[in-house]
């Protein structure tokens, strides 16, 4: 069974961003799969590594529409993308001390209610310019 499944609850209305969360959530899964399988702290790491990246280059891609579409609660989502990419490095650090499934779990919720309330307010605003 997934850790976390995709389901039209996450989706927002805009495409480009709906592609990352799945991306997001697939890179969860698979952690998930190899802390479950006890899997070698390098492929832990690699996959950890792989998830940060895209955590980074996602926020990077919604921020550059805040400013590009003048998203009014820019400055609260941005504090919000801060505390996620800081929490995933954290997750990082702890994979080396193999105690990192409560951290995944975190992630996991922080992701989802992040989607489900600031994403799904940014998608609206997204939205109603005309942005799918």
């Amino acid at each position: 069974m997934a850790f976390i499944t995709w389901n039209d609850e996450y989706s927002i209305g805009v495409a480009i961003f709906d592609d990352d969360h799945k991306k997001l959530i697939d890179g969860l899964n698979k952690l998930y799969d190899e802390l479950c399988c006890e899997a070698p702290a390098a492929e832990l790491e690699k996959s950890c590594d792989w998830l940060i990246e895209h955590t980074v280059a996602h926020c990077r891609r919604e921020e550059a529409f805040f400013d590009d579409f003048d998203y009014p609660r820019a400055a609260a989502h941005r504090a919000m993308h801060e505390q996620l990419k800081l929490r995933a490095t954290q997750f990082r650090q702890e994979i080396a001390r193999h105690d990192s499934v409560s951290s995944l779990r975190f992630l996991r919720e922080f992701l989802t209610h992040h989607i489900q309330g600031e994403d799904k307010r940014f998608g609206a605003h997204l939205n109603a310019k005309g942005i799918l």
